[in-house]
């Protein structure tokens, strides 16, 4: 038996006359029912992926800070090495963390993770520190071991150095190594913005090379 408001001779209502003074829905139309949909997925609600952003940082180990102080997070994909190389890498750091370096940006979040890895290295964290040539270049403050001889610093921060080129891009290679203990919170939190400071005091590195 058709409907009385289906066309005689229609089929489950698939023909089906729009009540009066109602509109009639089309699916994906704008009258429909549902979720809202931007039209990537018809019929899915569509997120701006931000709190996905947020268990990725806290997945990949990027600290995370009060609104107010984060700043933001930067992500971009550079090349590596170079320039027309097929290689890249991706740049994940807070805005305030990212060195520009000849117009290349370095994650201060990767360079340290390469320090880490010496085995003389205790603690590390890498900041940006002025540069006549490069206009930045990655500082590394180090905390060594207590087993490492101190006794030709120079000698160690060439290492590290030399460490750390065979992990990262040329520009990448901290230019200047500070050791000392590293200021913290009460948290142990290492207070990054102390070491700005302490970098802006040495003034920018006179030479150096990539």
């Amino acid at each position: 038996m058709d409907h009385p408001r289906c066309a005689p001779g229609s089929r489950n209502g698939t023909a089906c006359q729009p009540t009066p003074g109602r509109p009639l829905r089309r699916p994906g139309g704008p009258g429909r029912r549902g979720p809202e949909n931007d039209g990537a997925r018809p019929g899915r609600r569509h997120h701006d992926g931000g709190d996905r952003d947020a268990r990725e940082r806290r997945h990949e180990g990027v600290p995370e800070e009060p609104q107010g102080e984060r700043g933001g997070v930067r992500e971009r994909v550079v090349p590596l090495g170079r320039p027309g190389r097929a290689a890249r890498r991706r740049v994940r750091d807070r805005a305030k963390d990212i060195i520009i370096s000849g117009g290349e940006n370095i994650s201060s979040l990767e360079v340290e993770k390469a320090v880490y890895l010496h085995p003389a290295v205790l603690e590390a964290s890498v900041v940006a520190r002025a540069d006549e040539q490069w206009g930045e270049s990655p500082c590394a403050f180090v905390t060594l071991k207590d087993a490492v001889d101190r006794s030709d610093e120079a000698a160690l921060a060439r290492g590290i150095m030399a460490f750390c080129r065979e992990r990262l891009p040329g520009y990448w290679v901290p230019k200047s190594v500070v050791f000392g203990p590293l200021p913290k919170t009460a948290t142990g939190k290492i207070k990054k913005h102390e070491l700005r400071a302490k970098a802006k005091e040495l003034g920018p590195v006179r030479k150096s090379r990539m």
